[in-house]
């Protein structure tokens, strides 16, 4: 018998190009995964109630509607599992209060020769749930920022 195969459609929120093209580079490794994107909040919480995304990056600090402002306008009831991808450190506490399934720090880079970002990518079976998935895509993201930083990854209970 053959599984059917698993389409988990990714929202990109971010204002900066190169971060909207690296975060599509890394997520475009996973099989299964369409990729959409904005680059504004208000763009956002248009794509998110009319195309019911699976998991949403969300950058946090938006020219128009901040990350947390595009939670509230679409409601956290309908608002998918969101991944807060931010160059700014001091929004995670605020973010896992709204419930984000994880908070990944900018710049990262990806390289497609890094095995331990392919293991935890893998490491994902495609019958997962979606929120399941986006903790594992947010992982394989953080594993390839890491090294670039050499930061550690700020622990959350």
């Amino acid at each position: 018998m053959t599984v059917p195969a698993v389409r988990v459609l990714v929202l990109v929120v971010d204002d900066e190009p190169l971060a909207r093209l690296g975060l599509r580079r890394c997520l475009a490794t996973e099989p299964g995964v369409i990729i959409d994107e904005c680059g504004s909040g208000a763009d956002a919480v248009r794509s998110i109630v009319e195309l019911a995304p699976d998991v949403v990056f969300l950058d946090v600090q938006l020219p128009d509607i901040e990350g947390f402002g595009v939670i509230d306008a679409v409601g956290p009831a309908r608002m998918p599992p969101v991944v807060f991808v931010t160059a700014h450190d001091q929004y995670a506490v605020r973010a896992f209060e709204a419930a984000a399934v994880d908070y990944v720090l900018k710049p990262f880079a990806r390289s497609a020769s890094s095995p331990r970002s392919r293991a935890l990518v893998i490491a994902s079976p495609p019958q997962a749930p979606a929120v399941s998935r986006s903790a594992t895509l947010a992982r394989c993201i953080w594993s390839t920022s890491i090294a670039s930083r050499g930061s550690k990854r700020p622990t959350t209970t």
